[in-house]
């Protein structure tokens, strides 16, 4: 929840904010909102709870969207992809209401599980990707077009449960789903998508109280360096693939660290219901 007035706010430690000027530089790159990273980090290094630190890494991943989305759109070679972002949009609004509902009844173990389940299956997809497809994108046949709202839902939904953009479904899901659609502008689209799903579900957990806004406004500067040197670097050669197999890897690498943290805790509970069995009269 937020600190109460008066009270000094949770301050995560330096080399949290140092770690993630590197993350933000990657998950821009990459097409992501950085949620998925800053979970862990504020979770696990800033020791906020879990549903706290959910709510607080949306407030970086709207900071990254935002400043990446602008960054792109200035640019004289956007590659973002207007009407698709704004289809994404369509369907990540409500997509990101249900969704919060749904973190609302949903308990932190059963949460944790769900994210390692999420990390797991990007990774394993990211890491199998194959380029194909030109800088310049086609266009979208009618069909193709109204899947769209669909992935953006998809990614909506996301993004309140784990505290994400849903660039994590939606960049492979354009890119390897539409193949006139190339990875830079899988990732601006889906970068100018979560700026709009995480936005909203900042309001919602704002509303809720859920959400440390005073510990992440230090790392709301690193988030913007970090967004605006991704999009540069984005448009280089050779960047994308770079980026997208260290993203497949990182993915991984998180989710065994939740994996562990699940098992533990499920261990724990098991101890504790075999204890509470064995000291109940026969």
């Amino acid at each position: 929840m937020t600190a109460p007035l008066g009270e000094p706010a949770r301050r995560p430690p330096l080399w949290v904010a140092v770690v993630w000027v590197g993350v933000a530089f990657l998950s821009c790159i990459c097409g992501i909102g950085g949620g998925l990273f800053a979970v862990p980090l504020l979770h696990y290094g800033a020791r906020l709870p879990l549903r706290t630190a959910v709510g607080s890494a949306l407030c970086l991943v709207f900071t990254l969207a935002l400043t990446a989305t602008v960054t792109e759109a200035l640019r004289a070679e956007s590659q973002l992809l207007v009407r698709v972002a704004a289809a994404l949009v369509a369907g990540a609004l409500p997509g990101s209401q249900v969704g919060f509902r749904v973190s609302q009844r949903i308990d932190a173990l059963a949460l944790k599980t769900l994210f390692v389940l999420v990390l797991v299956g990007a990774g394993a997809r990211v890491l199998t990707a194959s380029g194909h497809g030109g800088q310049v994108p086609g266009e979208l046949s009618r069909a193709e077009f109204l899947l769209v709202p669909l992935i953006g839902f998809t990614g909506g939904f996301l993004a309140p449960l784990l505290g994400i953009g849903g660039g994590l479904v939606v960049v492979p899901c354009l890119f390897l789903g539409f193949p006139t659609i190339g990875y830079v502008e899988a990732r601006a689209s889906s970068l100018a998508m979560a700026m709009v799903a995480s936005g909203w579900s900042v309001r919602n957990y704002l509303r809720t109280g859920e959400l440390e806004l005073r510990s992440v406004l230090p790392m709301m500067a690193a988030t913007v360096l970090g967004a605006v040197l991704g999009v540069s670097a984005v448009h280089l050669p050779g960047w994308g693939e770079i980026a997208r197999t260290s993203l497949g890897v990182v993915l991984l690498v998180v989710a065994v660290r939740f994996a562990r943290d699940v098992l533990k805790t499920r261990a724990a509970r098991r101890a504790t219901a075999e204890a509470s069995g064995s000291g109940t009269p026969g």
